[in-house]
Order: C-alpha cells, then sequence, then structure tokens
C-alpha cells in the first residue's frame, strides 16, 4: 500500500474508530448513536504506516452519519443537519429553473448529497436540492 493509498483510508480509518467509540459510549450512557449520530475523533499526524502518533501534532476530526432527508421540509432538513454540527448546507433549486432556494417550509427535499448512511466530517457541503411544496420531483 502506497502512501496516496494510506493517506486516502486515514479519514475512513478514523471515521470508523469514532463511530465505534460513539457506539460504546451509548452503551454507558454517555452518548448516542446510531443513523444520524455524530462523533469525533482525535487523528495525529504521523511520519508512516507504522510510525508512533505525534502528540503535538494531534487535531480533533469531528464526523457524522447524514440523514435521510429525502421528503423532509427545507427547514426541517437544515435543522436536523446542524444538530448533528453540519458546517455547510447547499440549498439548490432541484426543477432545473435557477429558483433562489429559501430555507423555510414551503421547500421539500428531493435528493441529497452526500446519500443518507454515509459518514462526513462537519465540514462537508451538504447538497439538497428541492422543489416547492406541491410540485413533483424530478
Amino acid at each position: 500500500m502506497d502512501r496516496r493509498q494510506v493517506s486516502r483510508l486515514t479519514p475512513v480509518l478514523c471515521a470508523c474508530v469514532a463511530l465505534t467509540l460513539a457506539g460504546c459510549a451509548a452503551r454507558d450512557g454517555e452518548a448516542p448513536s446510531g443513523p444520524g449520530a455524530a462523533a469525533s475523533v482525535t487523528a495525529s499526524s504521523h511520519t508512516g504506516p507504522l510510525a508512533a502518533p505525534s502528540p503535538t501534532r494531534s487535531a480533533v476530526m469531528q464526523v457524522f452519519i447524514v440523514p435521510d432527508l429525502i421528503g423532509e421540509p427545507l427547514d426541517e432538513a437544515q435543522g436536523a443537519l446542524q444538530s448533528l454540527g453540519s458546517q455547510s448546507l447547499d440549498p439548490q433549486d432541484a426543477s432545473g429553473l435557477g429558483r433562489s432556494v429559501s430555507i423555510d417550509g414551503v421547500w421539500r427535499v428531493c435528493t441529497q448529497s452526500p446519500k443518507a448512511g454515509e459518514v462526513v466530517d462537519v465540514r462537508t457541503v451538504v447538497i439538497l436540492a428541492a422543489v416547492l411544496s406541491g410540485e413533483h420531483c424530478p
């Protein structure tokens, strides 16, 4: 496995560790887990795949599991994401008409990216494509 492959796997492994720790903590009554659960994990910089972590260069990576937001009012979807720690939302008009999308109850989510169930960093931009309530999703 080369360095590039290791660097690509590091966030995934950190996310797995975070979710495992969140699940263990939940069994002890400390924190919730499951779909939409948020977690933190400390990731340390290192010089190679077998090198010991450097405690002076560690950073906290916060992740969450993306919930299924399809069909939800856009304002409720935004609230759900914010409650999980999500820091960036990009609402878009799913109709293709290029309308300005406001975060309120008159828009309904048609598609989302990342998909439900994915583990992502809290800084990941979540794209929610929506239509006005009463319109059909394309």
